[in-house]
């Protein structure tokens, strides 16, 4: 009986059944091989696709806060046109709704080339215009924070030069840099065309 038994052990063997020692041993090292190849490449994904949330995000603060001052350059000092507004937003003497447009821009700020300047103070003070700025606009033209975007912070920068407003937007925060985010652009104010014709 114990000759049977014997056999019995040799021919199936206990280590057919389990894994050594030797063996776990292995495979968790390949698995931990395998994992520090990954990780890194798992980070980077994560970090793609932060980055693929996060820029247009940036972009809609910026494209939301170029809408509204684009729109108010059009509409500053309108005498005439195809806007549905009033002098409490256009700040003009009058205004006519007509296919024709027509402005009445300051004389004095067109002859000493502050009509840009002009426009950005009214900007920054008049509380009539609808819908309101969704984003501060700073009559000195300094540095405003708009928004922050996955922990990224949305910067502009106002300028203005004779009828030019000058909007630079920026990043900052740990990963702005990664994302290479710079916009520029030089807005100008559609009454100033008008300035060539005041006396």
């Amino acid at each position: 009986m114990s000759h049977r038994r014997i056999q019995r052990l040799r021919r199936g063997g206990v280590a057919a059944e389990g894994m050594t020692i030797l063996e776990a041993l292995i495979g968790v090292l390949i698995g931990a091989m395998a994992l520090s190849i990954l990780t890194p490449v798992l980070t980077q994904q994560l970090d793609v696709a932060r980055d693929d949330a996060t820029i247009p995000a940036v972009e809609a603060v910026v494209s939301r806060d170029l809408a509204w001052i684009s729109n108010y350059a059009r509409w500053w000092m309108a005498s005439s046109g195809p806007f549905k507004v009033t002098t409490q937003i256009t700040l003009s003497s009058s205004f006519t709704f007509s296919s024709e447009l027509a402005y009445t821009p300051p004389a004095a700020r067109c002859q000493a080339g502050t009509l840009a300047a002009g426009f950005l103070a009214d900007a920054a003070t008049n509380t009539a215009i609808t819908p309101a700025a969704p984003y501060t606009i700073p009559a000195n033209g300094a540095s405003t924070n708009l928004a922050t975007v996955n922990g990224i912070t949305v910067q502009r920068q106002i300028s203005t030069s004779g009828s030019i407003v000058g909007l630079t937007y920026t990043l900052s925060g740990a990963e702005a840099a990664s994302l290479g985010f710079n916009r520029q652009v030089a807005l100008l104010v559609d009454a100033s065309a008008w300035c060539e014709t005041l006396p």
